[in-house]
């Protein structure tokens, strides 16, 4: 029984399909904001509170969680550790606008979170940071199912598909069988069947009708466009001996016109030495006099090839920069898999020296040891007239023939390193340029295909120094006292222990200082607490002078400061304790017009090394004694 089948062409260019993006935020006016903006490239889901977000998480398949750090009863990094138990996958990005150095920290350790967008955000650059999460989401999802750019086309997916392809176009009974039908559907594009033979011409597959003897009956457009296929006159029907340069497809071809019914995935090269992945089919069909004609179809994965290497590549290089200890050591691994990735002689990182503006050496793979020493005494002052730092869109260029260009940046690099062809790609952050990526080769190498993906390796490197810059500066930030711009009393306490250690280790004695001002209380009663911070950072400055730049100061609390001094004994001790208080002596400020004169209490405490001491029975004795000062002082006034 013959089945009607309803063919139609479909535009892929008219289909759009949109990730999903989750905008978590308690506030409404920015969830609405955010998702007018976001709605053209992205299918928005709201979520207003961390449960909402979740309920979310569990229905949908989310791309990206663009989250608010501060909400009510959760903080944006505990949501996206929730998320990450539940669909690891899931790519999360930050949205801060208050200062939180520990949370920020905690999340850079989250392998999901690609980075933090401070409010009022830019719009530009929180754009490509989702686009970038987003990449990397469908590649964890199942990099077998990456999608090239452009229309995917119609795919025929096997051999009952084909069968009514043949008796659409053909009115062929259930056996299949090649009649004069359909021989003149094919060579008479102008009869009755003339809207299949107009499908066949559209399909992004390709398909060929092979006779016995090899000559092609049909051949679309798209089968001629895969496999670089052209006859001296451009009319003529190619014939399979046109595929004796493809052996791998040649051979599958005869096999069907001996029968057999073959489908396989190839990597090929065309006829025009490019590089091919498709995936062929080839159905034996017995026409009327015993001999088996070859229907060919085939779909060309070149494109989806190239993502998933391109997906695994930018993978590759993400995984290592977030697992490396430091910046340094990410970078080396990275340009190591570059040498890798791009099959090339060897790699190399430069960047850009802001105070010299020059570009300098920062590490290399594959490079010989005079080029090595070239590259590390010389600098890249040359590259600037050619590489625009403030390009919003990047800087990327191939010499595929270092004989015929000039390199951009050492140039005399080519005495000392064999180079026939190089690339380079911009590392930039945010929208400057902060360094260059080259990879390089001694013999012929066309690098123009793959410049999208060194770009997009220079990217993450762009993003992965940022993110450790910014770690070290959240690290340094959440050491410091905000008000007098010491180290805190956490930070203090873990230095000052090392301190102990390493002089009990050197035998060296050592000082515990305990500094607190006196009727500190009055100024913050009398003038404010502004008047107060202004005293605070006026007094840490004098005893900041009256020390050495390598004993430590911090903020122990309150109006106190406590002081570590190494390598000085009692007689030092109250040696400096006599320079402190002859300073704040010498010392007044003026306050709404009156003279402030500040004075303090200071207790010490010298180390024994004692089995049972240590820095915090050294702390808690100075403390005592400092306190037995100022009560000395009450008594006396």
């Amino acid at each position: 029984m013959n089945e009607k089948c309803d063919l139609k062409i479909i535009n892929m260019e008219t289909i759009k399909i949109l990730p999903n993006l989750l905008i978590v935020d308690d506030e409404l006016n920015v969830t609405r904001s955010l998702d007018r903006s976001l709605r053209d490239q992205f299918n928005v889901f709201v979520a207003n509170s961390a449960t909402d977000a979740l309920d979310i998480i569990k229905e949908k398949e989310i791309a990206v969680v663009l989250t608010d750090q501060r909400m009510p009863g959760t903080t944006g990094v505990e949501l996206l550790k929730e998320i990450y138990k539940v669909k690891p996958h899931v790519n999360g990005i930050l949205l801060s606008g208050y200062s939180d150095a520990n949370a920020l920290i905690d999340a850079l350790n989250i392998s999901s979170v690609r980075g933090f967008i401070s409010k009022p955000w830019d719009i530009t650059a929180l754009r490509e940071k989702l686009l970038e999460a987003v990449t990397i989401f469908e590649h964890l999802i199942d990099e077998n199912n990456a999608k090239p750019d452009g229309k995917e086309g119609v795919k025929l997916q096997n051999l009952k598909e084909l069968k009514k392809m043949l008796e659409t176009i053909a009115n062929l009974d259930d056996d299949v069988l090649v009649t004069s039908e359909l021989r003149q559907l094919v060579k008479n594009p102008f009869s009755n069947r003339m809207s299949d033979y107009e499908y066949l011409n559209q399909l992004q597959d390709g398909f060929a009708i092979i006779e016995p003897d090899g000559r092609f009956l049909y051949s679309n457009p798209a089968f001629k466009n895969i496999l670089s296929l052209a006859t001296e006159n451009q009319k003529e029907v190619p014939t399979l001996f046109d595929l004796n340069d493809i052996p791998q497809l040649h051979k599958i071809i005869q096999s069907g016109l001996t029968g057999e019914y073959q489908t396989s995935d190839l990597k090929m090269k065309s006829q025009a030495d490019a590089s091919l992945y498709v995936e062929v089919s080839v159905t034996p069909i017995l026409d009327e006099e015993g001999q088996y004609h070859a229907i060919v179809v085939i779909h060309d994965q070149t494109e989806k090839e190239k993502t998933i290497s391109y997906l695994k590549g930018i993978n590759e290089v993400v995984l290592n920069l977030n697992k490396s200890e430091n910046f340094e050591d990410g970078l080396e691994v990275v340009l190591q898999l570059c040498q890798k990735i791009f099959d090339v002689d060897g790699a190399a990182a430069f960047f850009y020296n802001e105070d010299m503006k020059i570009f300098e050496f920062s590490y290399g793979t594959g490079l010989t040891q005079e080029a090595k020493d070239y590259l590390q005494e010389e600098n890249g002052s040359l590259a600037i007239s050619r590489i625009d730092l403030e390009s919003e869109s990047g800087w990327a260029v191939a010499i595929n023939d270092t004989n015929k260009n000039r390199l951009p940046i050492f140039p005399d690099l080519l005495l000392y390193q064999p180079i026939f062809s190089i690339a380079y790609a911009a590392i930039r952050e945010k929208s400057k340029i902060i360094g260059l990526i080259a990879v390089f080769n001694s013999s012929l190498r066309i690098f123009n295909e793959e410049l999208l993906l060194l770009s997009a390796i220079s990217n993450e490197i762009g993003i992965a120094r940022f993110n450790t810059r910014l770690q070290e500066e959240l690290l340094h930030q959440a050491r410091l006292d905000s008000v007098t711009s010491l180290i805190n009393r956490s930070y203090f306490l873990e230095s000052a222990d090392q301190y102990y250690v390493r002089e009990k280790f050197n035998k060296a004695p050592l000082t515990v200082l305990m500094i607190d001002v006196d009727n500190f209380k009055q100024i913050n009663d009398q003038y404010g607490h502004s008047a107060g911070d202004d005293a605070l950072n006026r007094i840490a400055s004098l005893v900041k002078d009256s020390i050495r730049p390598s004993d430590l100061i911090g903020r122990y609390g309150g109006d106190e400061f406590s002081v570590i001094i190494p390598d000085c004994d009692q007689k030092l001790a109250e040696e400096i304790i006599n320079r402190i208080e002859e300073k704040f002596k010498a010392y007044s400020f003026s306050l709404d017009n009156e003279q402030i004169q500040l004075s303090v209490s200071i207790g010490y405490a010298v180390a024994t090394f004692d089995k049972n001491e240590g820095i915090e029975t050294l702390l808690n004795h100075s403390d005592l004694q400092m306190y037995k000062i100022k009560k000395e002082k009450r008594l006396n006034q």
